[in-house]
């Protein structure tokens, strides 16, 4: 699968190692430069130097043939607009973060597959760590053994 990441910052970096690690073929484009290059030096990708909001930087990463691309920045105008250049060109799936969670709903309206909150995300993922037995309190439950 073709995948285009715009930005490699704190969700950026997982989501390109992820991408990665499932073999996808990955283009990341990242306006910072020094940025741009610690991922050209720790992951393989193309990695494009450039603003992912001009829709030449797009084009360049293949946008076209794209099967989806994952907007990471922390700037929801700039996530927007770049979602709304991909959706242009045609990229298929359409996923991005939103940081400003009143902003969810605006995204949404644009036509986008995913829109989440790596914060939202986060709060609910620590939360569920909470419910139930971890793993020690189970077996110890299990084996009937005590602390």
């Amino acid at each position: 699968m073709h995948i285009i990441i715009v930005g490699s910052g704190r969700t950026g970096k997982h989501v390109i190692e992820s991408a990665i690690n499932d073999r996808q073929d990955v283009y990341v484009i990242e306006k910072n430069k020094e940025a741009a290059d610690w991922v050209a030096t720790h992951y393989d990708c193309i990695v494009i130097n450039a603003d992912a909001t001009n829709i030449e930087t797009l084009r360049e990463a293949k946008a076209d043939r794209a099967d989806a691309i994952i907007v990471t920045t922390n700037d929801d105008a700039v996530n927007s607009l770049v979602i709304l250049l991909a959706k242009q060109l045609g990229v298929n799936r359409l996923v991005s973060s939103v940081n400003n969670e009143d902003h969810i709903s605006v995204f949404e309206n644009l036509g986008i597959d995913t829109v989440e909150s790596p914060y939202r995300l986060n709060g609910r993922y620590l939360y569920r760590a909470v419910q139930g037995a971890n793993v020690k309190e189970f077996w110890i439950w299990v084996m009937g053994l005590k602390y």
